[in-house]
């Protein structure tokens, strides 16, 4: 006689996993910042970006400072505030994310100088002689346009384009009796600087 053994269940075990994928942590800001103006406010632009890792991030200045009058936003890398520093800053930044891994960027930010004339005074113009000079200034972004106010003695004229007066002055009256006249110039940063000053000749 045959034996009957009926069918068992087969023993099943379940167990859940989880996969975390890890992108590479990465600074994707341009090391070079968009030229800013000294005493004008930054624009929102102004923000380090980056991607991969484990939010949130955090955003800390390294070995060096931000030009005064800029603070940083450690949770969204935003630059705010009205620069008081002029010329070239130089500066590190470290980026920090939940995980603890960090990514670093070596950055470079030209602070726009204010616009100055530096020319204090004009030299005398004789009569009858060959008169050149050449209008100095400083700061802002070039190229620089210079405008009359008034009127130069007669036979002189200005170069609004190159900031030169030239000419051959020609006329009786004196020096002390010449009425003054003012020199503006404009530049070409984002935030067009004026600047202006009064001269006799």
């Amino acid at each position: 006689m045959d034996s009957y053994y009926p069918p068992q269940e087969a023993n099943t075990v379940f167990k859940s996993y989880t996969i975390t994928t890890s992108n590479n942590l990465s600074i994707i800001s341009t090391p070079i910042l968009e030229d800013a103006q000294e005493g004008y406010p930054i624009s929102k632009k102004f923000q380090f970006k980056a991607s991969g890792g484990q939010l949130p991030y955090e955003w800390k200045i390294i070995n060096a400072s931000l030009p005064n009058g800029i603070i940083l936003n450690t949770s969204t890398g935003q630059l705010s505030g009205i620069p008081q520093t002029k010329g070239m800053q130089n500066f590190n930044i470290q980026l920090t994310d939940e995980s603890g891994k960090k990514e670093y960027q070596q950055c470079s930010w030209y602070i726009i100088p204010k616009l100055k004339i530096s020319t204090e005074s004009l030299p005398d113009a004789p009569k009858s002689k060959r008169y050149q000079y050449l209008l100095q200034a400083k700061g802002g972004c070039q190229p620089y346009y210079w405008q009359l106010t008034g009127r130069l003695p007669a036979g002189l004229k200005l170069d609004r384009d190159k900031g030169i007066i030239s000419g051959t002055p020609v006329g009786s009256r004196l020096r002390w009796n010449e009425p003054p006249f003012t020199l503006t110039i404009t530049d070409r940063s984002p935030h067009p600087q004026t600047e202006s000053k009064v001269f006799i000749v």
